[in-house]
């Protein structure tokens, strides 16, 4: 039982930690808006991760095996995926003034909320990974499932936390962290591209 948690929790690391749409979208948003704005946005998108994992836990995830459901997941994931790729890729550095920053987490915070839980939900290989790894269950089974998808959940929120703050503070802010941006935006955007094709070639 141990061995099968490391294991598991070894995977979830490497899968949180790995650059992606979330990591993308944590990234450009602490370098355009500021660690707050990154934040909510990060915590939008474990809520995002909370609903995926639930849905695979109670088997809906089998929806997504149906050829024209996965269709449209993939198109729409698709489309969100390069999009925020290439306004990761393309997007300026945070203002100058700290109050304007502030202002727009005040303003946009509902938006950026469902923003990271939109990249979650629409990001097809969340469903591949929970569909793999947390398989859908019953009775006990199900306790131990969930309590997967909730450590997934820390190990995401522990992956943005970490991102955030190395852009804020650390050896990645200023330019490291500008080239990181663009690195993860365009790795996003072809991702999203790679799923467009799929669609069309399924």
């Amino acid at each position: 039982m141990l061995h099968a948690w490391l294991g598991f929790l070894a995977v979830a690391l490497l899968t949180a930690f790995s650059p992606g749409p979330a990591v993308t979208l944590a990234v450009a948003h602490a370098l355009s808006a500021g660690p707050r704005t990154a934040a909510l946005s990060s915590l939008g998108n474990v809520g995002g991760v909370l609903v995926v994992g639930t849905a695979c836990v109670l088997g809906l995830h089998a929806l997504a095996t149906d050829p024209s459901v996965l269709r449209a997941i993939q198109f729409a994931g698709g489309a969100s995926l390069m999009v925020l790729g290439l306004r990761a890729a393309t997007r300026p550095a945070a203002p100058a003034d700290p109050g304007d920053r502030h202002q727009r987490v005040r303003t946009g915070a509902a938006a950026t909320f469902l923003q990271g839980a939109a990249v979650a939900v629409l990001n097809p290989k969340s469903y591949l990974f929970f569909g793999a790894v947390v398989p859908a269950v019953s009775g006990a089974a199900a306790a131990t499932a969930m309590l997967q998808v909730i450590a997934f959940a820390g190990c995401t929120a522990l992956s943005h936390a970490t991102y955030i703050v190395l852009c804020h503070r650390g050896p990645l802010s200023g330019q490291g962290a500008r080239a990181l941006a663009r690195c993860c935006g365009l790795a996003t955007a072809l991702l999203g591209a790679g799923f467009i094709g799929t669609a069309l070639t399924t």
